[in-house]
């Protein structure tokens, strides 16, 4: 195990380049996907536009996401184009790996901060989270500033960075009850630090949330839309229940993402093609739990009556309050949504690793112990390695089908498709997501929309199909292009 006389803050900064080095060697492995689609489409519109989209089809049926993200990522992509896009996730998240350790530091010592960091930086969700443009990482690192600053005292410091984490992404409002609690526990003049706090983090972070609630009558549109009774899009239209919670698949979701399983799909190991899947997913399974044992053994370390110990279960509670809501709402738990408490799990693993290191006196156990969390971490990274290139061969299959609409569409006319955030990132335009409404025009010649996207294969998870009626309808239209590969066909529904 590590010695005192280790200096522990070298070996900290260390472990933080490490991860920096792997993160950003991942990056020229991957392809842009999932709801990274979505940010990215919305940062290149507002860098072609200078304008923030609300009903542009860019792969979702409203932008109504806080934007300081994407306007982030717009000026990287000003000046780097299409790579600018994937540099801002592995700044922010390697950003976030030195506040893990300078927060967990300032609440107990540099040992607990030092194996917090190594917890936080080999996870492999906030490794997978750090190779794609996802929000996730941006706001983790002003929370992380936020609330570093306000351990240190420095009330508007942390004001600003909470209201520009509120611009970020909408749950960063669970951390203002935790800066509360500290500004509480430090200062005599509560009251004038509390109002100080909150009207400087209203006045950086508010304005958004104004915005969707005249524009769309939501101020966190579509959360808790059935409680707002905001703007409503009938396809996309859900009830939120309360029996979410006692269905343990959100937890399974949870588990399977924190390990770097994308958007925690079980289906998704199933379908990968390598020989012997089955015994490597049982071994990335063990590893997994060999992982998380120091974590679970770290809850017996809690004491609820010392000062650092109730920040952390006040900053905990805050955002597992905010994960039942999502379940409630949603009927699911994304670990990305929860990793502003990263560095709550990584002290709790730290304090597990002490344990067991106290506990266990023969040298050699210790020694093929920590022999194995290596090799469990080396595991991780390389899954991470094999993972990128795997994932992003799902999109370069398309590559020449990209490349012909980009070519032979003038890229003003929108592309008729059934749903995707991917497919205007990579047909670098707007897209209409099809319902029997918009057919109901096309049949009547009353819409503008020309070209229809149909892919017959469907091999993407969760890539629906068109009616059968469309389908249908579309036999006597003009195809302009046909890929067998693929199954990508390319209709013309407009004047010839």
């Amino acid at each position: 195990m590590i010695k005192n006389k280790i200096a522990y803050e070298k070996v900290a900064y260390f472990v933080i380049l490490l991860g920096a080095v792997i993160r950003f060697a991942i990056i020229p492995f991957t392809a842009i996907s999932g709801d990274a689609c979505w940010h990215a489409s919305v940062a290149r519109f507002i860098a072609e536009n200078m304008l923030i989209p609300l009903f542009e089809g860019l792969g979702r049926p409203v932008f109504w996401a806080p934007p300081l993200f994407h306007i982030i990522s717009a000026f990287f992509y000003s000046f780097l184009g299409e790579l600018g896009l994937k540099l801002v996730a592995p700044i922010t998240g390697t950003l976030s790996l030195l506040f893990v350790y300078l927060i967990v530091k300032e609440l107990f010592d540099k040992r607990i901060a030092l194996l917090a960091t190594v917890f936080v930086t080999f996870l492999p969700n906030h490794m997978y989270m750090s190779t794609l443009p996802y929000v996730d990482t941006t706001l983790s690192l002003l929370l992380f500033i936020s609330v570093y600053c306000a351990l240190k005292n420095k009330i508007i410091l942390a004001s600003i960075f909470s209201g520009l984490a509120m611009l970020t992404k909408y749950h960063a409002a669970f951390i203002i009850p935790v800066i509360f609690f500290i500004l509480v526990l430090n200062n005599k003049d509560k009251i004038k630090k509390l109002l100080t706090y909150s009207g400087t983090t209203i006045a950086v972070g508010s304005w958004w949330y104004i915005r969707n609630w005249l524009l769309l009558g939501n101020p966190v549109w579509d959360f808790l839309n059935n409680f707002f009774k905001g703007y409503v899009i009938e396809k996309i239209a859900r009830t939120p229940s309360i029996l979410y919670l006692f269905m343990p698949t959100y937890l399974v979701t949870f588990y399977l993402d924190l390990f770097g399983v994308p958007s925690g799909d079980y289906t998704t190991l199933l379908r990968l093609n390598i020989p012997f899947l089955a015994t490597f997913l049982f071994i990335w399974f063990i590893g997994t739990l060999l992982y998380i044992i120091p974590l679970v053994i770290g809850l017996g370390k809690i004491k609820i009556h010392e000062k650092q110990w109730k920040i952390l279960l006040v900053w905990l509670s805050s955002f597992l309050v905010f994960g039942l809501l999502y379940v409630y709402d949603i009927g699911v738990l994304y670990a990305r949504f929860l990793m502003p408490t990263y560095p709550i799990f990584g002290i709790l693993w730290a304090h597990g690793i002490l344990m067991l290191a106290k506990k266990i006196k023969d040298i050699q156990v210790k020694n093929i112990l920590v022999t194995l969390l290596v090799f469990v971490i080396l595991g991780f990274v390389a899954t991470e390695f094999v993972k990128a290139p795997l994932a992003a061969k799902e999109w370069h299959n398309y590559d020449k089908d990209f490349a012909w609409v980009q070519n032979n569409i003038p890229q003003h006319e929108k592309i008729l498709i059934t749903r995707g955030q991917c497919i205007p990132y990579y047909l670098k335009r707007e897209t209409v997501d099809y319902n029997d409404k918009i057919f109901r025009n096309i049949e009547k010649g009353s819409s503008d929309i020309k070209y229809v996207l149909v892919e017959q294969l469907k091999t993407r998870r969760d890539t629906p199909q068109f009616p059968d009626h469309f389908l249908k309808y579309l036999e006597g239209k003009e195809l302009l292009y046909n890929n067998l590969a693929t199954g990508v066909n390319i209709y013309k529904i407009g004047e010839k």
